[in-house]
């Protein structure tokens, strides 16, 4: 797709030479005229060149943060993986339940550092779990309910980025 993009410029620009070529050609004898024709085009053909620079960079910051969420996420799916069973005893579910918390606060710092819109969006749960279970019930629902935001926002960068 982006191929099709780079080969659409380059037609506008090679269809703006050729209108300056041409211009020049027909107004040749009016030399006030084929200047200020000249000028014209040239600042045409800058603020194409403005235009495609601002796309490209754009591209390589949206490429850049999308590179680093899927990092964020690879980490809350080992996580998910490390999911404690019932019969574990509670000294290995506290680490996992920090482990999960200080996750979800790493991702909302990046994520604000990019836009508060894809923070608000990481943080939004529709759904309530009482914070008093002995099992990681809580933190499971929001483990997940976080990697099902962060996919949504890495799904549609153009809205969040």
């Amino acid at each position: 797709m982006q191929l099709f993009t780079v080969r659409r410029r380059v037609l506008y620009v090679s269809v703006v030479l050729l209108m300056m070529l041409d211009t020049l050609k027909r107004f040749s004898d009016s030399t006030a005229y084929a200047i200020s024709m000249w000028l014209m085009e040239l600042l045409v053909l800058l603020l194409i060149a403005y235009e495609v620079m601002a796309a490209i960079w754009r591209h390589q910051v949206v490429k850049r943060r999308l590179h680093t969420l899927l990092k964020s996420m690879e980490k809350g799916h080992k996580l998910e993986e490390d999911t404690p069973h019932p019969g574990w005893p509670s000294e290995r579910i506290s680490p996992w339940k920090d482990s999960v918390n200080a996750w979800i606060q790493e991702t909302q710092l990046l994520l604000k550092s990019y836009s508060a819109q894809a923070e608000i969006a990481f943080l939004h749960d529709p759904h309530v779990i009482q914070p008093n279970y002995r099992l990681p019930v809580r933190e499971y629902h929001l483990l997940v309910t976080r990697l099902n935001n962060l996919r949504g926002i890495m799904e549609r960068p153009e809205v969040y980025f």
